[in-house]
C-alpha cells in the first residue's frame, strides 16, 4: 500500500565484511551486556555497537542473512517475536545471545579490526557526528579518542584495531582546518559538508545529539548527574548509519549563543544549518526529504538547562520545524527519551504481509443538535517511529477492550519506511471499530512555511513532497493537516 521508491541517492560502494559470523543467524545483544559499565564507557560502547549494527543489517540481503538485534526491554522482545514468527520475514533464523562485552568483542572483533576506527575529538563534540557520517559511507567505526585508563579507545587499540581516520585536532584555535565560521563546532560540519555531503543520502538527514554529554570538558557533561545512553539517543544511530545520513546537531535559534559553543559568533549555528539545508535542496532540485531526529532541548539550547537561556523547548521545536519545512524537509521527530529507538536498521528490512481492509463506511444520519452530541476519539501525535514502536503493543496487543468502541488512529504513513512491521501488525488486528486515518502525512511540518518556502515563493509540483509512486485509497488513509487553510489544502491535495 505504501510504495516508497528505494533511496539510491547515497554512495553505496562500502559493504561491511562479515568475517567469522554464522549465516542465517540473528545475534541478539541483551541489555545485561552493559551492566556494571561506567557511564562514559557505556555510552562509548553503545556508539560502537550501534554503528556496526547499522552496517551489518543494511547488507542483510547480501551478507548471508545475518542480523544484529539489541534487546533492551519487553518492547524489543515483542517485536522480535513478531518479525521472527512463522511465515514472516525473519522466521527460521537461528538466534545467538550475547550477554557480555567481552563476548561481543570475541564474536565481532575481526570485523571491528577490518573496519577500523575513525577517532572523534571530545574537545570538539561535533566530530562525533562527523565520525558517524564517515561510518555510514566508509565503514570506519566512531570511537572517542580517550587515553584515560580503562577507555574504549585503549581497549580497542590493545586488541589491534587500527586507526583508519582521525578528526582529533582538526578544528579549533590550533586546528589544521579553518572553514572561516569562527566556531570549531560549525567548522567541523562545514568541512564535513564539503567532503561528504554529496555522498550521503539526499532523502534523509539525521538531527542527533553530538558527543557533548560524552565529553568531560563540555558544558553539557555533568559528572554528578550524567545523562544515559537513552537520553543521548545513541540507540538511534544504527538506522541513520544504515541510511547513510549526514549527521548534525545545530540550534536554529540565533538570538543567543548555544550552551555547547558559547563563544561562537551569534547565529553561526543557524547559518550553518541553513547552508546544509540549502545544499540538500539544491542536490535534489527541491525534492522532499526527511530530517530524522529532534532538537536536544533536554541537554542543550533551552532554558530547561539553565535560566540563563531564554528559549522555551516547545518554541525551539516549532522554530526548527518551520525552518526545515521551508527547505522542503519534514520531520520524523525522534525526540528525547522515551523517543530513543533501537533496531530500525533491521526493522526497515521487514516485508509486510497484510493490507488495511479499509475503514467501515459511516452511517448517514440526520443531525439533531438537540438530541445528540457527537464525539470523535482520535489517538495521534505518532510523528516518529519510536512512539509507534513503543505504543502499538500496549494499544493493539495488550488492550482487550480495543474494538468495543469506535476509535480513530492517526498514523504518519511515512513511518512505514522505517517500522513496516508495526503497520503490518496493526493491519492484521484491525476491527470494524478501528478507523485508520493519517497523521503528519508527509512528516511533521509547518505548512505555512512549506507554502512560502525559503525563497518566499509558492511551492510547485516539482518542489513538493515526492517519493510515493502509488496512491492510497481515501477509505484507508486520510492525511490529517494540523495547520493551514483551504488554499494550502488545495495546493497539498495532489501530494496527499
Amino acid at each position: 500500500i505504501f510504495m516508497i521508491k528505494k533511496d539510491t541517492s547515497p554512495d553505496m560502494s562500502f559493504g561491511v565484511p562479515v568475517t567469522g559470523l554464522e549465516k542465517n543467524t540473528l545475534y541478539r545483544i541483551n541489555h545485561c551486556l552493559f551492566d556494571g559499565m561506567e557511564n562514559l564507557f557505556e555510552k562509548d560502547a553503545a556508539r560502537l555497537i550501534c554503528s556496526l549494527q547499522g552496517l551489518i543489517n543494511r547488507d542483510y540481503e547480501t551478507n548471508g542473512n545475518i542480523l544484529v538485534y539489541l534487546s533492551n526491554d519487553g518492547v524489543d522482545e515483542f517485536w522480535l517475536d513478531y518479525i521472527t514468527g512463522e511465515g514472516r520475514s525473519f522466521s527460521g533464523l537461528a538466534i545467538k545471545d550475547i550477554n557480555t562485552f567481552d563476548e561481543y568483542l570475541g564474536i565481532f572483533g575481526d570485523i571491528i579490526k577490518e573496519c577500523g576506527m575513525v577517532l572523534w575529538d571530545e574537545n570538539v563534540a561535533a566530530t562525533a557526528n562527523v565520525a558517524a557520517t564517515v561510518c555510514g559511507l566508509d565503514g570506519f567505526l566512531p570511537v572517542k579518542f580517550d587515553e584515560n585508563e580503562g577507555s574504549l579507545y585503549l581497549k580497542l587499540k590493545e586488541l589491534g584495531v587500527p586507526e583508519k581516520q582521525s578528526l582529533v585536532g582538526l578544528f579549533g584555535k590550533d586546528g589544521s582546518v579553518d572553514m572561516g565560521s569562527g566556531s570549531a563546532k560549525c567548522d567541523a560540519y562545514l568541512w564535513a559538508m564539503d567532503k561528504y555531503f554529496d555522498r550521503c543520502s539526499s532523502r534523509y538527514i539525521a538531527y542527533i545529539l553530538d558527543g557533548a554529554s560524552c565529553s568531560r570538558n563540555n558544558p553539557c557533561f555533568h559528572p554528578e548527574n550524567p545523562s544515559n545512553v537513552f537520553e543521548n539517543c545513541i540507540y538511534n544511530h544504527d538506522y541513520y548509519i544504515a541510511r547513510r545520513c549526514f549527521f548534525f546537531d545545530l540550534t536554529v535559534y540565533d538570538k543567543e549563543a548555544p550552551i555547547d559553543d558559547p563563544n561562537q559568533p551569534l547565529g553561526t549555528d543557524r547559518e550553518t544549518l541553513k547552508a546544509m539545508l540549502l545544499k540538500r535542496y539544491n542536490m535534489t532540485g527541491g525534492l522532499w526529504g526527511m530530517a530524522l531526529g529532534f532538537p536536544p532541548w533536554h541537554l542543550k539550547y533551552t532554558r530547561h538547562i539553565s535560566t540563563d537561556y531564554h528559549m522555551d523547548p516547545a518554541r525551539l521545536e516549532w522554530h526548527f520545524v518551520e525552518t526545515v519545512t521551508a527547505y522542503n524537509v519534514g520531520i520524523e521527530a525522534d525526540a528525547a527519551h522515551p523517543c530513543w529507538m533501537s533496531n530500525a536498521s533491521l526493522y526497515y528490512k521487514y516485508q509486510m504481509r497484510y493490507q488495511p481492509k479499509g475503514n467501515t463506511v459511516a452511517k448517514s444520519e440526520t443531525y439533531d443538535p438537540e438530541a445528540y452530541y457527537y464525539t470523535v476519539v482520535w489517538t495521534g501525535d505518532f510523528d516518529c517511529s519510536p512512539w509507534m514502536k513503543l505504543r502499538v503493543p500496549s494499544q493493539w496487543a495488550n488492550d482487550d477492550q480495543r474494538g468495543t468502541v469506535a476509535m480513530t488512529y492517526g498514523y504518519n504513513v511515512n513511518l512505514s519506511q522505517r517500522i513496516p512491521m508495526a503497520f503490518d501488525y496493526i493491519f492484521s488486528q484491525q476491527t470494524d471499530n478501528d478507523y485508520l486515518v493519517g497523521g503528519e502525512g508527509m512528516g511533521y511540518t509547518f505548512p505555512s512555511a512549506l507554502w512560502q518556502g525559503f525563497k518566499g515563493k509558492e511551492a510547485t509540483s516539482e518542489t513538493g513532497p515526492s517519493g510515493y509512486y502509488g496512491t492510497t485509497n481515501d477509505s484507508q488513509s486520510i492525511r490529517y493537516l494540523a495547520d493551514g487553510g483551504d488554499d494550502y489544502y488545495t495546493y497539498a491535495k495532489p501530494f496527499f
